[in-house]
């Protein structure tokens, strides 16, 4: 059985619609374009989802054209719709999110479905910390959202000690832990993803 990362975040979601029509440049640079032309209205049943860290939800959006400008879903004035995943206190975590394409061709008062695929990001202080082998829990947490799909049980030791160097912001002595110490962690990692 896989195993899924086991931190519960919740993930608060700005939506956007992105045409490459319009962009915000000052009059003159190609900004000739208001922005009553593109204007969205942008619903979804979830405003807030709960989703494991680095694990991906697909939210389904109702989205209407409520500018005047029609909306292209090809070519050089495509539309598509983005978002920023925020915190709690609604800070802006990550800006920049891939880009889904509207279905279809949508004129002034259209409305459409749109599914979106959000994936969560790892809590953000802690990703950002140098690894270390004394950081027992945070190893096991980092081996879980980097290997989601690995049983650690089917894990050689020496498979896992390769694994371990290669996380994110390992920065320790790579013989700084012996045959025990990977035993530990890979019963740890096994514990969690057995729930």
């Amino acid at each position: 059985m896989p195993c899924r990362p086991w931190r519960m975040i919740a993930l608060l979601v700005a939506l956007s619609l992105v045409c490459a029509a319009f962009s915000p440049r000052p009059a003159g640079r190609g900004g000739d374009v208001s922005l009553g032309e593109y204007s969205a209205s942008i619903t979804t049943a979830a405003g807030r989802t709960a989703s494991f860290e680095a694990e991906t939800a697909e939210i389904e959006l109702g989205i209407r054209n409520s500018g005047k400008a029609v909306w292209e879903s090809r070519g050089k004035k495509a539309c598509f719709v983005s978002y920023h995943i925020l915190d709690g206190k609604k800070k802006v975590i990550r800006y920049e999110n891939p880009r889904f394409p509207i279905p279809r061709e949508m004129r002034s008062g259209n409305t459409a479905a749109v599914k979106v695929t959000v994936k969560a990001p790892l809590e953000a202080e802690e990703a950002r910390q140098p690894l270390h082998w004394h950081d027992f829990g945070r190893m096991v947490r980092a081996l879980n959202a980097a290997y989601p799909d690995v049983e650690p049980l089917d894990l050689t030791l020496t498979k896992l000690f390769k694994m371990i160097l290669q996380l994110p912001g390992f920065d320790d002595d790579p013989h700084g832990a012996g045959e025990e110490q990977l035993e530990k962690l890979q019963m740890a990692w096994h514990e969690v993803c057995s729930g």
